[in-house]
């Protein structure tokens, strides 16, 4: 399964909160600003993005743990819409 959103994190602690669900998830979480795809667990590949722009997040997994890391990210306030 595999689902995006579009994500802000227009400052560090929602960097930092971001990295630390993707670096726990089983799933794969690819960042994807402009051209640039990074994987959504490195902190040095998400901060090397333009972080001034709304981003993708890919998320690719099986279903619970992708509804699971999205449920996380909404409960952070890095997504707004979960769905």
């Amino acid at each position: 399964m595999q689902k995006s959103y579009t994500i802000d994190l227009n400052d560090i602690q929602k960097v930092q909160k971001f990295v630390n669900i993707c670096s726990k998830s089983n799933c794969i979480v690819s960042v994807k600003s402009d051209r640039w795809t990074v994987n959504g667990a490195s902190i040095l590949g998400v901060l090397s993005l333009d972080l001034n722009n709304p981003a993708e997040v890919i998320i690719s997994g099986t279903h619970e743990d992708v509804n699971q890391i999205a449920n996380s990210l909404y409960v952070e306030h890095i997504i707004n819409i979960y769905c």
